[in-house]
């Protein structure tokens, strides 16, 4: 499913504009992509969690020279899906 076709989806269920349901989506993304830099979670009941891990530094291989490289450390967004939705899937 696209943006176009969530937009379509979602304004239609509660009723409003698909301009007004973009701006409501648009908004919801904005704020967990600003929570997550800010070191913080974001719980969606029903939906997920979305968290920030950390990724701890590492010896990697650069596979067309076989040379060792080593992988910094980083931080990476992680979701963990909620139980209501695994088992709504399965």
């Amino acid at each position: 499913m696209s943006k176009k076709q969530l937009v379509a989806e979602v304004a239609e269920k509660v009723g409003f504009s698909n301009k007004d349901t973009e701006a409501v989506i648009d908004a919801l993304v904005s704020t967990v992509q600003e929570q997550l830099q800010a070191g913080e979670e974001v719980t969606l009941v029903g939906l997920g969690k979305f968290s920030v891990t950390e990724r701890a530094a590492r010896a990697g291989r650069n596979p067309q020279t076989g040379e060792t490289v080593q992988i910094a450390a980083k931080k990476a967004p992680k979701f963990s899906v909620s139980k209501t939705l695994k088992d709504l899937v399965a």
